[in-house]
Order: C-alpha cells, then structure tokens, then sequence
C-alpha cells in the first residue's frame, strides 16, 4: 500500500528471476528446498495484485477485474503443454532457464511499457453522473479554481461548471480530446486551453506557426472567456479577454518523453493560477512545469513539483 502494486510486483519478479534460473543448477536436496523458498514468493502476486486492481473500480465490477486479473493461473495449465516439450527436446535443465527468460523479458516489458505511469480504464468516466455532482462531488466547491477536460461527459462538465460558478470560482476547460463542444459549456469556461490539433479542428484552418495560433485564440476569446494554445516545442499563446496577447515560449530541454505534458502544464497551470491569480505568469509557471515534466525519467516524474521547479534552471 506504501509502495504501490507495480514498485512491489516489479521486485517480486525481480527475486524469483535468479531463483528460477538456479533452479537448473541444483543437485542437492536442499538447493531445491532453498531456491523453492524463493520461487514460491511468486505466490505472493495475487496478494500485491488483486487489492491493486480493485481500486481501479467501483464495487460493482470489482469481482469482475479481480476475476480477469486471476485468471493469469491459466499459465499453469499452459505449463502442462510447453514443460513436457522442452524436457524431452533440450532436458529437464532447460525448462525452468526458459521460463526464467520469460519472466525476465515480462519484468522488463512492463517497465518499459509502463514508463508513463499511465493507467487507462475504458468508459470510467461514463461513470460518473451529472446528478452526483453536488452532492458526491462537493468537496470541489472549496476550491478557487475548476479544471475540467473533454474526456468527461458534457452533462457533467457543465454540472460541475455550473455549481464551480455558484461558489465563485474560476472554470478552466482542457479541450482534450478535441470534439465540438455545446455553447452552453463553452459560455461556463473562463479560461479555455486548447492544443495545436484541437485548435486547428475548432478553427477549421492549419495550426503551423505561432502567428496562426494567435489567430484562432483570437476567435475563440470573447469578453468572459481567456484562451490558451499550446503548441509544444514553440511554447504557447494566451489571448485574454481584455484583448492582451502575448506569446510565452517553451523552456529548450532533452525530451525523455513528452507523455502527459499536456496534463502536467494544465494541472500547474491551475495550481498557480488558484495561488496567486495571474493568468500570464501561471501559464508561465506550466510551461516551466511541463518543461521539467518532459525532460525527467519516468522514476523521477513523481518529485516534478512546485519546490523542485523552484530549483529547476
């Protein structure tokens, strides 16, 4: 629970790796009792595992997720058909070095494929209910500042908006993923931050230089709404509702991996702006974030923030 199910499950493989590959080696009795100690740690994944996937999901489909994460005991009756094979083609030695080889490349796998840190569950967001809002979702009334995104239905979206401007709070929307979206959304947001293909979709024309960026915040800022578009490696372009337009340029840095710098720059930029109210120096302080964000190993990712940027070039 401290650690987190892929830190844990990670070492665990990582430890039965070598017991597996001795296994081929051992003559005695007792090697196969001591490298057996080890081996059987591997039981232990169901332990890390079923809790860890659990929580991804509500109640109601929990049974199911623990169920489909369970079934990976089919290996044992796939063992039934592979061990025979390799015992009589290469002798008994070879069987526990291949699955050894097996683990090894699942435990490198998952690491490079889970880099990102990222978890995807389809249609959760469907979940959520516009009626819940005020009531299961009132802790968000406290804040100053409401960030929202596309990939929540509109009904909510506009739920929560409605309620965020209710308490006097700012409503910021992330246009991702870009789709149209009702006017009685858009008329909510005051601060609409777009991207370089969900402006370009919007606008109806090419995003390519930041002088087509300026053009469509242009378009899309009226007297309540503000409008940020990023274009990545050549930083942003805010437009405000007073009609200041500034262009705000990206820190040059090595890019370890640009998964999730758009997230990264919204939730900083949301933070700032909460903090201290200056939307310019907030976007400022997101694109420095999203910066750091890119350039950082995956293992670092979780310290990107506000004391680490402050020590950050």
């Amino acid at each position: 629970d401290r650690y987190g199910g892929r830190i844990v499950m990670a070492v665990l493989m990582a430890i039965t790796v070598p017991a597996i590959w001795l296994m081929s080696y051992a003559t005695e009795y007792w090697h196969f009792i001591v490298i057996g100690l080890f081996v059987g740690l591997a039981g232990g994944s169901f332990s890390v595992g079923t809790p860890y996937v659990a929580r991804w999901f509500p109640k109601s489909r929990q049974g199911t997720a623990m169920g489909v994460y369970g079934a990976g005991n089919s290996g044992a009756a796939v063992n039934k058909f592979i061990a025979p094979v390799l015992l009589v083609a290469f002798g008994w030695a070879m069987v526990p070095q291949v699955y050894a080889v097996i683990m090894l490349g699942t435990l490198v796998l998952g690491d490079e494929l889970g880099l990102e840190g990222a978890v995807a569950v389809p249609g959760a967001n469907k979940n959520i209910a516009a009626s819940s809002i005020a009531g299961d979702w009132a802790a968000l009334w406290v804040c100053s500042v409401l960030l929202l995104q596309n990939e929540i239905p509109e009904a909510v979206n506009i739920a929560a908006a409605n309620l965020a401007k209710a308490h006097k709070a700012k409503v910021l929307l992330n246009a991702a993923p870009a789709r149209s979206m009702p006017d009685q959304l858009l008329d909510l947001v005051d601060v609409l931050i777009i991207n370089r293909v969900e402006a370009a979709m919007l606008a109806g024309f090419q995003i390519t230089t930041p002088a087509d960026a300026e053009r469509a915040a242009t378009a899309f800022t009226t007297e309540k709404r503000d409008v940020i578009v990023t274009l990545g490696k050549d930083g942003l372009v805010l437009r405000t509702r007073a009609g200041y337009l500034c262009r705000v340029p990206a820190r040059s840095v090595e890019v370890i991996s640009s998964h999730g710098a758009g997230d990264c720059f919204c939730g900083a930029l949301a933070a700032q702006l909460a903090r201290h109210g200056n939307l310019e120096a907030a976007c400022r302080y997101g694109s420095k974030a999203a910066a750091m964000f890119v350039s950082t190993p995956a293992a670092g990712k979780s310290d990107v923030n506000d004391a680490a940027l402050g020590r950050w070039l």
